[in-house]
C-alpha cells in the first residue's frame, strides 16, 4: 500500500505493516483476525462511493482470502519508506518478479503504464483505482517482451493455494498414490500445492488462449511419461539385485528420481518453475497415466497394458 501522506502509527494499517514485518511475513492467523475484525468495523461505518467499494469487496472475496491478503500488507509511506532502492526490490518482491528478468526495464515500463493509466481516469472524472488483475497482466505483458517469450510461469507467491483447496484434493488419486510410498504429511502437502499451481496456470493459459496450447501441454506430458517409465524400468530392474529394497522403497526411487523438473521445455522453451513439471506429474498420477509403487495398477485395478504407449 503506498501514499505521500502521513500516516499515524497508531492507524490500523501502520500496526498491521509493523506486525508483518517484524514476522517476516508469518503473523499468526488469530492477529490477522484481529485486524480483520478492526478493517471490518471501519468498513461497516464508511459511506457512499466508499461503502460500495467495500460491499463489492465483501461479496467477492471470503475471510480466508481477505486474511491471506492482510498477511501480505507492506506500507509504503513516508517514514516507513525513505530509501528508493529499497522500495523498489519490494516492488519487486511483491510482483513476484524473478531473477532471470530485467526487472529496472520493466519497472520503467509498469510504472509509466500506472501513470498514464491513473492519470487517463482522472481526466474522465472517474476514480484513480487500478485493479490487480490489470497490472498482473501488463506485468506478464512486458515480461514476456523483455523475455522473447510468448508466455510466463508465474512465481510460486504469485499462485497462493489456501487450505480449503488442499482439502479438497484429499480424495484424488495422485494422494493415493503418494500414500502407497508412505509419503510424508509435508511431502503430499507439497505435491498439492503442486498439482494446484500447474493446474491454475495451465487454466490461465487457457483463458488467454495463446501459446502454451493444449497440444504443447500434451508434448510435456508424453515427455515426463517417457522419463517416467525410464526411471520406473531403471529401479524394477537395480531391485532384483537387491532384495532388501521393499516395494515402498522402490517406489518412493521411481518418484524421487521422476521429481526431478530439470531439462524440459514447453512449447520449444525452456521450463523455469519446477511446479510446472512436478504439478504436470501429479496430474498424470491423478489420470492413473503413471504411478510410483511396483503394484500400483493392481491396487486401482487396472490391467498391465492399460494407458501403455
Amino acid at each position: 500500500m503506498a501514499t505521500n501522506k502521513r500516516i499515524p502509527t497508531t492507524a490500523i494499517v501502520s500496526k498491521l505493516h509493523k506486525a508483518n514485518y517484524t514476522s517476516g511475513y508469518k503473523t499468526g492467523q488469530v492477529t490477522l483476525e484481529s485486524f480483520y475484525n478492526d478493517f471490518d468495523a471501519v468498513g461497516l461505518k464508511l459511506k457512499g462511493k466508499a461503502r460500495e467499494i467495500y460491499d463489492d469487496i465483501l461479496k467477492t472475496y471470503n475471510k480466508e482470502e481477505f486474511m491471506s491478503l492482510l498477511g501480505k500488507i507492506v506500507l509504503s509511506a513516508d517514514e516507513f519508506f525513505p530509501d528508493r532502492n529499497k522500495f523498489k526490490e519490494e516492488i519487486k518482491d511483491n510482483l513476484r518478479i524473478g531473477g532471470q528478468v530485467p526487472f529496472n526495464q520493466i519497472y520503467d515500463k509498469i510504472f509509466g503504464w500506472v501513470v498514464n493509466k491513473v492519470i487517463d481516469l482522472w481526466i474522465r472524472g472517474q476514480v484513480g483505482t487500478v485493479k490487480s488483475e490489470e497490472l498482473i497482466n501488463i506485468k506478464d505483458h512486458y515480461i514476456k517482451e523483455s523475455l522473447d517469450k510468448p508466455f510466463i510461469e508465474q512465481a510460486v507467491s504469485a499462485i497462493p493455494v489456501f487450505d480449503y483447496e488442499r482439502k479438497e484434493q484429499q480424495e484424488k488419486h495422485f494422494i493415493k498414490q503418494l500414500a502407497l510410498i508412505d509419503t510424508t504429511e509435508d511431502e503430499i502437502i507439497d505435491a498439492i500445492d503442486d498439482f494446484l499451481r500447474a493446474s491454475k496456470e495451465r487454466d490461465r493459459w487457457a483463458e488467454n488462449g495463446t501459446i502454451p496450447c493444449q497440444d504443447d501441454i500434451n508434448i510435456l506430458e508424453k515427455d515426463i511419461k517417457r522419463r517416467w517409465q525410464q526411471h520406473a524400468k531403471k529401479h524394477l530392474i537395480n531391485a532384483k539385485t537387491k532384495p532388501e529394497l521393499t516395494e515402498i522403497d522402490i517406489g518412493n526411487l521411481i518418484y524421487i528420481d521422476s521429481s526431478d523438473a530439470s531439462g524440459y521445455s514447453l512449447a520449444g522453451y525452456p521450463i523455469i518453475q519446477n511446479y510446472t513439471v512436478v504439478g504436470s506429474l501429479h496430474i498424470l498420477s491423478d489420470k492413473l497415466s503413471i504411478g510410483w509403487h511396483p503394484s500400483w495398477k493392481k491396487v486401482f485395478n487396472l490391467k498391465e497394458d492399460k494407458n501403455e504407449n
